[in-house]
């Protein structure tokens, strides 16, 4: 299983039909979008904001359109796997400390948060792919940070 992740959406691809359940299992309903699944929160997520309204369960601070991803970034907003719905990057609270000084990839259990830190610099975008067969266990490259 693939998981990308562009400023607090994430887009997922399985390689094999169980990956899907499994996944859902622990991280709630996704659903197909284009040629990816995403949860089902982020597909139902406008492409474009007006400031002052409400987009998702927040209010939108700019005018914006473009991708999903592109407004969610404009906005200062990320997707929460906690919350399941957006929450506002400064408010993202997971310090992920003592991994390689290149910060360019790490491995661990569990879906990384967009808006973590990882000695003390916020994840923006990653690509990452899931052993969902053997050890559960994520190896997180290409890791961006804001």
């Amino acid at each position: 299983m693939q998981i990308i992740c562009e400023n607090g959406y994430y887009k997922i691809w399985t390689d094999f039909s169980y990956e899907k359940k499994v996944f859902e299992e622990s991280f709630g309903e996704i659903v197909l979008v284009k040629d990816y699944y995403t949860f089902s929160y982020l597909a139902d997520l406008k492409d474009y904001s007006i400031g002052g309204l409400e987009y998702g369960n927040l209010v939108a601070k700019k005018n914006y359109a473009g991708t999903v991803e592109a407004v969610i970034e404009a906005n200062g907003f990320v997707y929460s796997l906690q919350e399941k719905e957006l929450v506002e990057l400064e408010k993202v609270a997971i310090n992920i400390d003592g991994y390689y000084a290149m910060d360019s990839y790490i491995g661990m259990t569990g879906v990384l948060q967009a808006g973590s830190k990882i000695n003390g610099k916020r994840v923006k975008s990653y690509r990452s792919y899931v052993d969902c067969e053997g050890s559960g266990i994520i190896s997180i490259q290409c890791i961006k940070y804001y």
